[in-house]
């Protein structure tokens, strides 16, 4: 190497030192009323994009602190507290599902030569973020009403937004796997108001369904987007059998019924659950679940579920 590539190497390693010896973090806000200010009165989007873009040395638990109030405060019967934490929460998924490509590639290192994806970089952060958006997951999917604050974040039905938050969650993958645990938790909730507005001929919560579908949809093509196989989800078949399961529990269903075979009830006559019958025999359970729900009016239970489900997982 001449000596001329010599000292222009030398001189760029100096620069590079320097760049870094300089850049300082991003300020935080003092405390939860100045975060929620900056979120919703200032450049909030600004800021969350410093905050992910930064190197921190603990890998963003710090600035993840902040928002450990939105959680918290979404359950609150203050409905003043409420609506901070759902405008709150509302700035965060706008700002994760507006910037997922560049939150798959953020630039880092020397120059910003090297990428990783945020989960890579600030994996705490992540978790700080999902925390904070678990108890608005399904605002996420158009699902307002029971939430204070949360705007929509799409049109109510084009699910990419609420693809692009879970997708940006999953490049972590402790963080992937408790957002999409919770929001399973909510599927499964969906399901049952869906059951009980069956039984008590409730045509308002018969949307339950949809619901259900959109978000189970969602954590599958937002999983699917991240490239993380290591977050694990179910098919759209598990979640119609437990709807079918759910619906025929509500009904009270018995055994010697003409729908769904004796083998498929526990000793004391309640149906199994999908996850208490062998893989071997969950065919033969679903389509008895299937027949029996058709039987009783429910004739386009697992269609309408597939169709919905598959919309919203971008397929």
């Amino acid at each position: 190497m001449t000596r001329a590539k010599v000292a222009a190497s030398a001189a760029l390693l100096v620069l590079a030192v320097i760049l870094v010896a300089c850049g300082s973090s991003p300020t935080l806000p003092a405390d939860d009323v100045a975060t929620y200010q900056m979120l919703t009165h200032g450049n909030g989007q600004g800021f969350l994009r410093e905050i992910s873009t930064q190197e921190w040395d603990d890998r963003g638990k710090q600035a993840a602190a902040r928002f450990s109030w939105i959680a918290r405060d979404a359950q609150s019967t203050n409905e003043d507290a409420a609506q901070r934490a759902g405008e709150a929460a509302h700035a965060i998924a706008k700002f994760l599902g507006d910037n997922r490509d560049d939150l798959m590639r953020v630039s880092t290192g020397w120059f910003g030569l090297q990428h990783r994806s945020l989960g890579q970089l600030n994996p705490e952060l992540v978790r700080g973020y999902a925390s904070a958006l678990i108890p608005f997951q399904g605002a996420l999917i158009g699902n307002v009403k029971p939430v204070r604050g949360f705007e929509l974040t799409g049109d109510g039905l084009d699910q990419s937004s609420a693809r692009s938050v879970f997708a940006v969650i999953d490049t972590d993958t402790q963080a992937g796997t408790e957002f999409k645990d919770a929001a399973y938790q909510r599927v499964h909730s969906y399901l049952r108001a869906y059951a009980e507005a069956v039984v008590g001929r409730n045509p308002d919560g018969l949307t339950a369904l949809r619901n259900a579908a959109d978000l189970a949809g969602v954590v599958e093509g937002g999983q699917r987007e991240s490239g993380n196989t290591a977050v694990q989800t179910a098919t759209a078949q598990h979640w119609i059998n437990l709807a079918g399961y759910e619906v025929a529990a509500a009904m009270g269903v018995r055994p010697d019924g003409p729908d769904i075979p004796d083998k498929f009830f526990q000793p004391d006559g309640r149906l199994k659950s999908p996850e208490q019958v062998s893989k071997n025999d969950l065919s033969g359970f679903a389509t008895a679940l299937e027949i029996f729900t058709f039987n009783h009016g429910l004739q386009n239970l697992g269609s309408d579920f597939q169709h919905w489900y598959r919309d919203a997982a971008g397929k």
